[in-house]
């Protein structure tokens, strides 16, 4: 059976080439772990009704009046939960 893959694809690195690669590849995943940590909404905040962010920022670029966004995307949202919103800015 002929493969589409060129001979040697499936060969083992060497053990210092590996290290090399799983160092950097580790250190990233690190960084960007904690990254997530640092920008993620807690859990215990994550029921909390929210105006989205491309909404809000369309509003904004189109020059819409503060009382018209907020009576068209914050005050729908107030009592969905506990009468407070989360607006992303």
């Amino acid at each position: 059976m002929p493969t589409i893959l060129p001979p040697g694809v499936f060969q083992i690195l060497p053990p210092s080439t590996a290290l090399l690669l799983f160092f950097p590849i580790a250190l990233l995943l690190l960084v960007a772990y904690k990254i997530y940590n640092l920008i993620a909404v807690p859990a215990s905040l994550r029921n909390i009704p929210t105006v989205p962010f491309w909404a809000n920022l369309y509003s904004f670029m189109n020059r819409e009046p503060f009382d018209q966004r907020e009576k068209g995307m914050v005050v729908p949202r107030l009592g969905e939960k506990e009468g407070i919103v989360l607006v992303s800015d």
